[in-house]
């Protein structure tokens, strides 16, 4: 998750987090605001009194990690080209083959 940053912590927040919960999106998820609280993708998360939730409420953030990890998975890895390296392309090649070493996951294992 460290290697999000803020752009990929802004997003997921905006699709899954406080914005979305306002708006009454329907990926809305969490009544939480990962910008301000990045710690609840990390750790169970005790949100604090506010004008939008009275009273504190402590969340279990195991499914965030999961739905977080799987969010950077579809955003970042299954679209990365690099030029001389397409994510799609490499997989496709490696299935072709037989899938028969780690070569694959050892490429882009460092995306």
């Amino acid at each position: 998750l460290h290697v999000s940053g803020i752009c990929g912590i802004g997003r997921f927040n905006f699709i899954y987090g406080l914005p979305a919960f306002k708006d009454g999106r329907p990926s809305a998820r969490y009544n939480i605001d990962f910008c301000v609280y990045p710690e609840a993708l990390c750790s169970d998360f005790t949100i604090p009194s506010s004008a939008f939730s009275k009273f504190p409420t402590t969340i279990d953030t195991s499914d965030i990690r999961y739905l977080f990890a799987l969010y950077h998975w579809m955003s970042n890895i299954q679209d990365f080209n690099w030029g001389f390296w397409n994510y799609r392309e490499r997989l496709k090649l490696f299935v072709d083959d037989g899938m028969t070493d780690d070569s694959f996951v050892d490429e882009f294992s460092d995306i």
